[in-house]
């Protein structure tokens, strides 16, 4: 949920141990999308909420995000995981409950990046947030688990968006 001036937005994801609703929208999935109850819901607080770990983990092609209105995006959640493969529905969840690691720490890195550039393209021009759940962060010192969530920040608006990333203190431009 996000609170913006006066009203309330709400944002609809799919997950990637459901069956009953894909992440994005496509010609093979015609009407069980995200995308496809929000239009039908006809709200106009309500929008698509994409997760890159659901994308991922379902195997989603990233062309399907062309079908996607980038008005109707409310939230991007970024994150990525350890493995290529999640075989079980099981698999699936216990990741996406306790491994997930930030942006640019896994082997997603590229997948990562490209889904940011599509969107982008899409005219997406929100902001990103990191859905990061991970047992062995909560072990790890704070000062560690910030310093790893400001360089995967840098990497994705540096490196990624090639965008200045605004930092407290400090004056980025590239």
């Amino acid at each position: 949920l996000n609170m913006t001036r006066n009203h309330l937005l709400a944002a609809a994801c799919a997950l990637a141990c459901g069956s009953t609703l894909s992440p994005l929208a496509s010609a093979q999935n015609a009407g069980r999308s995200v995308q496809d109850v929000v239009q039908r819901a006809d709200c106009p607080n309500l929008g698509v909420g994409i997760d890159s770990y659901h994308i991922f983990a379902a195997k989603t092609p990233l062309d399907e995000i062309d079908y996607l209105d980038p008005s109707k995006i409310f939230l991007v959640q970024l994150a990525d995981f350890m493995w290529n493969e999640i075989k079980t529905v099981e698999e699936r969840i216990t990741t996406a409950r306790t491994f997930r690691v930030f942006p640019g720490e896994g082997v997603h890195s590229e997948a990562l990046a490209e889904l940011v550039l599509k969107l982008h393209q899409l005219g997406y021009r929100g902001d990103y947030s990191f859905e990061v759940f991970n047992d062995d962060y909560q072990q790890m010192p704070l000062e560690t688990v910030a310093a790893r969530a400001r360089r995967a920040a840098l990497w994705l608006g540096e490196d990624v968006l090639r965008r200045s990333v605004p930092l407290p203190n400090q004056m980025r431009l590239r």
